[in-house]
C-alpha cells in the first residue's frame, strides 16, 4: 500500500500515530514503512526529517527518509546484522520482529524532530522568495537550487533578461526585495493539482515539467505573488516565518550566476556571529564601525610602507652578507666552504645563496655550504663543472642523518629536526 503523506496536510504536525505496514533490511539498512507519515522524505533539494519512532517504551532514531514506487522508507538505528546481498524485501517479519521486537501491524508514535524541520521550512520558503525576486526584478530563472549544511545555493540564468550580468549591487536589491516579502507576511499556499492543465493555472515563473500530482506552492495572492513554482517540500503557512534572508556572495558558474545566501535562524546567527567578530575588531582598532573600512585602509598604507622599509633593510642584509662569503672565499683552499649564520632565517639565507651564486660563479673545486642554526638547514652550491653533485650529497649524507630535502647537481637543501643532526651533517661535508 502507498503511504499517506500526512506532512503535506499539515506541516506543523510534530506527532503521530502510525501503523507498521513492514520492516525490511536493504543492503544492512533496517528499513520501515507505516499506512501514514509525518516524516518529509529526501526530495526537491530539500533534506529528509529525523526524529523518532516509539512504541512499548522503545524507541528508534529514524536517520533516513526517503520516497520509493509510492512508498515511504524510514531507515533506522538498530543492532541488526548487515546483509549486503539482501533487496527491497528483505528479511521477514518474524525475523525482524525477533531482531528489535516491531513488526508489520504494530502501532507506533512517530516523533519529529521540530527544530530541523522548522530550519528546513524556513530556508526552502526563502529560496523560493529569493528566486521569485530575482525573477520580478531581472526575468533571471533559478536553473539549480543546492541546500548545504553552511549555506544554500541557487543558480540564476539571464537567458531571457535585459541585463547581461548579476551584479553584487543587483543581488543586494534583490535581497532588500525578498526581506520585504518576508516582513510583509504574505500567505504561503500550498495546492496539489492532479494535473499539468490545472496547475498551470497558477501564475507559475518556471514551466511545469510533470505531467501529474503537482503540487504549486504559492506565496502572496493568485493576482500578485511573490513567488508561485512546482515543489514538494515543506513551507511555513507565512512568509513572515521566515524570519530574514542574507546573501553571502555571487560568482559566475556556467554561464549563470551562482547564489551563496542563507535565511531563517542559520542566517542570523551567522549575522551575530560575523556582528560579534566586526565588533571585537572595532574594539581592537578603537574605531566606531562607520569609521572601520577607513581605519584598515590606513592601516593597509601603513603596513606597507613598513614592508618597503623591511624589503630595503633585507636588500642592504643580503647584499652585504653575499659580498662577505666573496671576500671569504679569496684564497680559500678547495674543498666545502662553511658559513653557519646564527641570527639570520631560513629565508634571508636563501637569498643569500641566490644572489651570490648570481653575481659570484662559484670556483670549480669550491662547494659552498650556508645554514642556520635557528631553522636548522643547509643550502649547497657548485658549479656545472665542479667535482661535487650537491643533489647526491643530500642524499648520502643528509638523508642518512635524518634529513629531508633534494635537488640538483648544482643546489640542493636539506632540513633536520635537531641541531645535533645538522652539526653531524655539516661535520661530514667539511671532510669532502
Amino acid at each position: 500500500m502507498n503511504t499517506r503523506r500526512v506532512y503535506k496536510e499539515n506541516v506543523y504536525l510534530k506527532e503521530l500515530n502510525a501503523a507498521v505496514t513492514g520492516v525490511r533490511t536493504d543492503h544492512g539498512r533496517t528499513l520501515i514503512t507505516f499506512d501514514q507519515t509525518i516524516f518529509f522524505p529526501t526530495g526537491g533539494g530539500q533534506s529528509h526529517d529525523i526524529g523518532k519512532i516509539i512504541w512499548n517504551s522503545k524507541e528508534l532514531n529514524v536517520t533516513d527518509v526517503y520516497e520509493y514506487d509510492g512508498e515511504i522508507y524510514h531507515q533506522v538505528e538498530t543492532n541488526l546484522p548487515g546483509n549486503p546481498h539482501s533487496h527491497v524485501e528483505g528479511n521477514s517479519n518474524a525475523e525482524q520482529k525477533e531482531a528489535f521486537g516491531l513488526s508489520k501491524g504494530d502501532e507506533v508514535r512517530m516523533l519529529i524532530d521540530w527544530n530541523h524541520r522548522f530550519d528546513n521550512m524556513q530556508r526552502h520558503c526563502g529560496e523560493h522568495i529569493l528566486s521569485g525576486a530575482f525573477y520580478k526584478l531581472y526575468r533571471g530563472i533559478n536553473r539549480g537550487f543546492h541546500m548545504g549544511k553552511d549555506y544554500m545555493t541557487i543558480d540564476i540564468s539571464l537567458e531571457d533578461s535585459q541585463f547581461d550580468k548579476i551584479t553584487w549591487e543587483l543581488a543586494k536589491a534583490a535581497e532588500l526585495e525578498t526581506n520585504r516579502v518576508i516582513w510583509e507576511n504574505l500567505p504561503v499556499i500550498t495546492t496539489h493539482y492532479d494535473t499539468k492543465e490545472e496547475a498551470s493555472k497558477e501564475p507559475l515563473r518556471k514551466e511545469l515539467k510533470i505531467p501529474e500530482d503537482i503540487t504549486i506552492v504559492r506565496i502572496g495572492s493568485f493576482d500578485n505573488p511573490s513567488d508561485a513554482v512546482a515543489c514538494c517540500g515543506t513551507h511555513p503557512s507565512h512568509s513572515g516565518q521566515v524570519g530574514m534572508l542574507k546573501i553571502y556572495k555571487i560568482e559566475p558558474n556556467k554561464g549563470m550566476t551562482r547564489i551563496y545566501f542563507d535565511a531563517g535562524e542559520r542566517a542570523f546567527t551567522n549575522y551575530q556571529r560575523e556582528f560579534d567578530i566586526l565588533t571585537e575588531i572595532s574594539n581592537k582598532l578603537s574605531a566606531g564601525k562607520d569609521d572601520l573600512l577607513d581605519k584598515f585602509q590606513s592601516m593597509e598604507v601603513h603596513t606597507q610602507g613598513i614592508k618597503d622599509k623591511l624589503h630595503s633593510l633585507e636588500r642592504i642584509l643580503v647584499d652585504s652578507r653575499a659580498e662577505a662569503i666573496n671576500s671569504s672565499l679569496i684564497g680559500v683552499e678547495p674543498g666545502a666552504f662553511v658559513k653557519v649564520y646564527d641570527d639570520i632565517a631560513k629565508d634571508i639565507v636563501q637569498a643569500i645563496g641566490r644572489h651570490f651564486t648570481k653575481s659570484h660563479p662559484l670556483s670549480d673545486d669550491i662547494l659552498l655550504v650556508l645554514s642556520s642554526w635557528t631553522e636548522t638547514f643547509a643550502i649547497l652550491y657548485a658549479s656545472s663543472a665542479s667535482k661535487f653533485h650537491c643533489g647526491d650529497i643530500v642524499k648520502d649524507l643528509g638523508r642518512s642523518r635524518g634529513g629531508k630535502g633534494g635537488g640538483n647537481k648544482t643546489s640542493a637543501q636539506v632540513t633536520f629536526s635537531s641541531s645535533e643532526e645538522l652539526n653531524d651533517f655539516l661535520r661530514q661535508v667539511k671532510s669532502l
